[in-house]
């Protein structure tokens, strides 16, 4: 979380001044949130002990959330986790066994699901916040009608059931009355529909015939007619029924091309033979819509399985993660307000959580780096988006299988569950409030509800300055003059079982205080004095102390206002200099991105290669860079020469200067000032030692030249 939230107890005071800024904040608390810990928590223990009351099918319905869970004294039945508490809304089935609630599907203010029991079966039952009765009794009897698919089309639920007569056939519930849709395998058969979907006023469903196959039906609402896309007893193995617009888009084969993407428009199916004219498979796969858009995995020679969409009239490939043949192998995509998150393998990360914002397609982390997938294809979770934010599970290689959140920016773990390597085996992600549920077994526990609340947060920063006693939030008193930096740790309120750290910098401080400044050019002191002429100030500023009401801040402050800094630049037999002294130098590399030369910070510098080179020059509060000057390096060019031949004493010097030459041939010798202007040339015969008055120089920096039959020798001179 990258919330902040920031507590002022007394007024900060800002004095502005030219080219500085002084802020005085005499006493004020900041509080500082981040989200290193999460506050992530067992929200019930249902059952108690190892095993676990394993909740599953966790909705949202009238307020709370609903789950079947299995409790100490009953068997899988329907709960409820309301305002931090669990209870079992009914035991509909004493015993063991329980009545297994299965299937939540949500229409309006009624929450439907399949149940069983004893004198009924598996039949369909409702839940309107209230009561639970049976909405429907299908099979009449101990029997049952083994409802699945259960599916909320406008007011409606269709699904398959079984009334003993029919076989499995394609059923509706309008909240009153259930109705067979249609005996698609007439007499016992069972037609098996497996999906519903409803689109341009018609509902869609699958179902076997005995004379078409498996194959696409479409209902009206009064009767229900076959698509036959392959003719003959074979059937078009159709799947993934997806509403776009009008139509509906789904996956299935006619005998001449393979599998394919289709489109029904209400009128007749028609095939998009994307992969190629004939039985080529595209194979498109896992369908979810984004926007006004489906998209999904798709194969063509060359490409491999990647991302594709489906926009009302054409498929397009969206993005060739593993560019080439290899299959990126979109898999687990969900969509946000205005993200596609799904993982991918691109060929080098391994199955990794990639995004889609409409443009392009990109990796979001490599979880688990290199190869390793932190998302496994047998992971079948449903992963969830809160916003543009997903939660998801996955697994970094080193902490098994746990719940995790991107948020745009920041991948976080929620919380390591098991510490180590183990798996908590989160599942049933489910989004309530501004929280989020889900189970997870902490092989303590076993599978119970867990909580991520994602307002809360465990660790946070305080900063106190004061000139008071002060008492931290764990009780600890401070009352001497100083700095201190400590950790409070309380026990979470709104956390259960999880500490809140607090990391706590305090300064303790009379209200009178001592400044030194260096300005550049003028400063405007806190009192609001100006002061513009160079030259070093002592004085006082007094000001109402608001730390301390009553008395006076005394701001004892020297200053001084310095000249603009110097940054004439010159280069001399190799040797680069500036002219500016007395200050802190730092030489850089023009060519090379202005980068720092690591050690040179003398007033010159002795560059090992040919190139440009600039200095950074401080002095005091004034900092400036000269222009960068080409410096052909001098092999011979060196501070250090052999001393063995030339001797140069004293350096630093106050008066003379003696060279001692110990060679067998004559010099030259000549001497510059750090303006580059030559001051003296001279010859000097063979061990000979000659000596320079440097009484009448300025202090400051010369430089020697000395040329020998040996080459060049350059050497620093320092004049008190």
């Amino acid at each position: 979380m990258n919330s902040q939230l920031i507590l002022y107890f007394v007024i900060k005071l800002e004095y502005t001044m030219s080219k500085s800024t002084l802020l005085f904040i005499l006493f004020f608390i900041e509080l500082v949130g981040n989200a290193q810990e999460n506050c992530v928590y067992m929200a019930s223990d249902l059952y108690p002990g190892s095993y676990g009351a394993l909740p599953v099918g966790i909705t949202e319905f009238n307020g709370a959330l609903y789950f079947r869970a299995t409790g100490n004294s009953a068997g899988p039945e329907l709960w409820k986790y309301e305002n931090g508490a669990s209870s079992m809304v009914a035991d509909l089935n004493p015993g063991i066994g329980g009545s297994m609630p299965n299937q939540f599907t949500v229409i309006g203010s009624t929450m439907y699901f399949t149940a069983t029991t004893a004198a009924t079966g598996m039949e369909l039952y409702k839940f309107d916040g209230v009561s639970i009765s049976l909405a429907a009794d299908i099979y009449p009897g101990a029997n049952g009608s083994s409802l699945n698919f259960l599916t909320a089309i406008g007011s409606e639920l269709y699904f398959s059931a079984n009334d003993g007569v029919s076989g499995n056939e394609p059923w509706k519930y309008d909240g009153v009355t259930a109705t067979q849709v249609a005996d698609v395998n007439p007499g016992i058969g069972d037609s098996n529909p497996d999906e519903f979907a409803g689109a341009g006023g018609y509902i869609y469903f699958t179902g076997l015939n005995p004379l078409y196959g498996f194959e696409l039906w479409k209902y009206d609402g009064v009767t229900a007619v076959v698509e036959d896309l392959y003719p003959g007893t074979t059937g078009s193995d159709l799947g993934e029924l997806t509403p776009i617009g009008s139509k509906i888009c789904f996956r299935a084969t006619n005998g001449t091309q393979g599998y394919e993407l289709w489109v029904h428009d209400g009128v007749s199916p028609v095939c998009l033979d994307v992969c190629t004219v004939g039985a080529g498979d595209f194979t498109p796969w896992e369908f979810t819509t984004f926007g006004t858009e489906v998209f999904f995995r798709g194969f063509i020679s060359g490409s491999g399985y990647e991302l594709w969409k489906y926009d009302g009239t054409n498929a397009v490939l969206v993005a060739d993660i593993f560019s080439g043949a290899g299959n990126g192998h979109p898999n687990h995509m969900v969509a946000g307000n205005s993200i596609l998150y799904f993982a991918a393998n691109n060929g080098t990360a391994g199955n990794e959580l990639w995004m889609y914002d409409g443009s392009n397609a990109s990796l979001v982390g490599d979880i688990n780096p290199g190869s390793n997938q932190s998302i496994p294809y047998a992971v079948t979770e449903k992963f969830i988006t809160v916003g543009d934010d997903l939660i998801f599970i996955a697994d970094n290689g080193s902490l098994g299988n746990e719940v995790w959140r991107f948020d745009g920016v920041n991948l976080e773990l929620a919380k390591d569950i098991i510490v180590g390597n183990l798996s908590s085996t989160p599942s049933g992600l489910t989004h309530f409030g501004n929280s989020v549920y889900f189970m997870a077994d902490d092989q303590i526990h076993g599978g119970e509800l867990w909580k991520w609340d994602l307002d809360q947060v465990l660790t946070q920063s305080l900063v106190v300055v004061t000139c008071d006693d002060y008492l931290s939030p764990a009780g600890s008193l401070y009352n001497v003059e100083g700095v201190y930096s400590f950790t409070d740790t309380l026990s979470s309120v709104n956390c259960p079982g999880c500490d809140s750290l607090i990391y706590i910098n305090l300064t303790i401080s009379s209200p009178d205080t001592s400044l030194l400044i260096t300005n550049c050019n003028d400063y405007t002191s806190p009192a609001g004095d100006y002061y513009n002429v160079l030259g070093n100030y002592l004085f006082t500023d007094t000001i109402p102390s608001i730390a301390c009401p009553g008395v006076d801040s005394l701001i004892h402050i020297d200053l001084t206002i310095t000249d603009h800094i110097n940054l004439s630049i010159f280069d001399f037999s190799g040797v680069v200099f500036v002219n500016q002294s007395g200050g802190t130098y730092q030489w850089l590399d023009c060519d090379n991105g202005y980068s720092i030369i690591t050690g040179e910070t003398d007033q010159d510098y002795l560059p090992p290669i040919s190139g440009n080179y600039c200095c950074v020059i401080t002095i005091g509060s004034c900092m400036d860079t000269t222009n960068c000057i080409f410096v052909e390096s001098s092999t011979a060019g060196t501070f250090n020469p052999n001393t063995s031949k030339i001797n140069v004493y004293p350096n630093p010097v106050i008066s003379e200067l003696n060279v001692e030459f110990n060679s067998n041939s004559h010099s030259t010798l000549k001497l510059y000032n750090n303006a580059g202007i030559e001051l003296i040339y001279t010859k000097v015969g063979p061990g000979i030692t000659y000596t320079i008055n440097m009484s009448d120089y300025t202090s400051g920096l010369y430089f020697l030249e000395i040329m020998t039959q040996s080459g060049l020798s350059v050497r620093k001179i320092i004049k008190n």
